[in-house]
């Protein structure tokens, strides 16, 4: 008789397991919005900026980070 329910139980766990990864992305994709970027100077300063709303935001901090000379986005 357990034999019957084979087919069954697999199913319900691929569907199980599928229906958790499922939702570990659409947490994922609404958790994970933030800007970064990267400042380098031509000297080798450099200024870095993680975890803005926006990449215009981003960009500035990590430009006013960089202490060298033609820093560059």
């Amino acid at each position: 008789m357990i034999d019957i329910y084979t087919p069954v139980m697999r199913a319900l766990v691929v569907g199980s397991l599928l229906l958790a990864t499922v939702m570990v992305m659409v947490v994922t994709l609404n958790t994970a919005r933030a800007a970064g970027a990267l400042a380098i100077g031509s000297c080798g300063a450099f200024g870095e900026a993680y975890d803005f709303g926006t990449l215009d935001e981003a960009r500035q901090s990590a430009l006013a980070k960089c202490q060298g000379d033609a820093c560059r986005w």
